[in-house]
């Protein structure tokens, strides 16, 4: 053992032992902390661009889940309108119908009126004439 000592010491010098540990000390107080801040910074870029990258697919998708709003409002609309056409349609020939019959009975009542001038002018007639 203690020739080990001592072959280590006649190869490493008492000066090399000293200054790589020293070396080794140096590099842990004043260069460590530069690269771990250089890591940092690198981890850090990484992380914003993540969280950029996770907010643009959020706003992908709300935009995307907006146009599909809009476009089931559009169907919506375009239903419920051909229900009102179809609604309006019915109203239509209803009114149709009605009026139809309205003009039926306009038509019966101005031939009945026709028949009433008629008998009133024949009674006015007889009326009037003299008596044989």
């Amino acid at each position: 053992m203690e020739t080990k000592i001592n072959l280590i010491e006649n190869y490493l010098g008492w000066w090399t032992s000293l200054a790589i540990p020293l070396a080794i000390a140096l590099f842990y107080v004043l260069a460590l902390p530069y690269i771990s801040n250089l890591i940092a910074k690198v981890v850090w870029k990484s992380k914003i661009e993540n969280i950029k990258s996770s907010y643009t697919e959020r706003q992908t998708h709300i935009k995307e889940e907006i146009t599909l709003a809009k476009d089931n409002f559009k169907l919506e609309q375009a239903k419920t309108g051909k229900r009102e056409l179809e609604h309006l349609r019915e109203q239509i020939e209803q009114l149709t119908k009605t009026n139809e019959k309205k003009d039926e009975t306009i038509k019966e009542m101005r031939t009945q009126n026709e028949e009433l001038k008629k008998e009133i002018n024949e009674t006015a007639l007889k009326v009037n004439s003299p008596i044989s």
